[in-house]
């Protein structure tokens, strides 16, 4: 916190640790009666990446793409980084109902074209993470036989496929995990948070991933799961569905790998051989 207000010229005070958050965290400061919410990461790519997304959040923004606002972003003691974001007080979608899929891929819509020519290549890393050389890829392979299996499931599907390309326009969040997703009222329905992920790509790769987490998180009331998929073909088609689907999926479990239990790990690959057939069925 000192750190950050001597960079800013201001006098910050931390608040309280907000809910979510499966990296650093989240933490509300105050200046004065303004509210904001900073995270930070320690030396490393994740702390390149996020001084890297300045300027790609602002671009999207400024085209009308409703993210909160990055506030101030800057580099910490030791090699880290810090984010300053605007404070939202609205409500982390829980549920994929009809309402929530709706607004959300209205909101979708506004990330057409929003990229920044200059931000990290969403699409050429889906495609790396398809073609088995990313070291994802062979993290999911290599942790349980289950992994294995949903790997190879998968490379059937992006060799079926072929090579359609994937879209390189569009702003791409990077981890549409309903935790970053808030809903909030008629004039501002959807606001998306952490956006340090932040690349060009496809916007329907964010579209299957949250299409995914319907899968690995089923619940009765997921009545909007499939206006995600319908939104997702109608954008660009059923091959680009396909590869962002396998790819996110692939990319997802990478992280469960480093930070699930193999009986976890293999529960949720069962449930996405389901959501593989389900793409090949689209």
């Amino acid at each position: 916190m000192a750190e950050v207000n001597e960079q800013l010229g201001r006098e910050y005070r931390w608040r309280r640790v907000l809910s979510g958050g499966e990296q650093t965290g989240a933490h509300l400061v105050t200046w004065g009666d303004q509210c904001a919410v900073l995270k930070w990461e320690p030396a490393g790519w994740r702390a390149d990446q996020l001084l890297q997304a300045f300027p790609a959040v602002t671009y999207a923004l400024e085209r009308g793409w409703p993210a909160a606002r990055w506030l101030a972003v800057g580099p910490l003691a030791g090699g880290g980084s810090f984010v300053l974001q605007e404070y939202v007080d609205d409500v982390s979608m829980s549920v994929i109902d009809t309402h929530a899929a709706q607004a959300v891929t209205s909101a979708n819509a506004a990330q057409a074209g929003a990229g920044l020519a200059s931000a990290r290549d969403d699409s050429a890393q889906l495609e790396d993470v398809l073609s088995g050389g990313h070291p994802w890829t062979r993290q999911v392979s290599a942790f349980t036989r289950a992994g294995a299996a949903l790997v190879r499931h998968g490379q059937r599907i992006a060799a079926k496929v072929g090579a359609a390309p994937l879209p390189r326009l569009d702003v791409v969040h990077g981890d549409y995990s309903s935790s970053n997703i808030l809903l909030g009222s008629a004039d501002r329905p959807v606001t998306f948070i952490d956006c340090q992920t932040i690349g060009r790509g496809t916007r329907v790769r964010d579209l299957a991933d949250l299409y995914r987490q319907s899968f690995v998180y089923p619940d009765p009331a997921n009545t909007g799961a499939r206006q995600l998929r319908s939104a997702a073909l109608e954008a660009e088609g059923p091959q680009v569905f396909a590869k962002c689907a396998v790819a996110v999926t692939l990319n997802n479990l990478a992280w469960w790998a480093g930070n699930k239990t193999a009986a976890e790990f293999d529960r949720a690959c069962s449930a996405l051989h389901d959501l593989f057939d389900d793409i090949q069925e689209a």
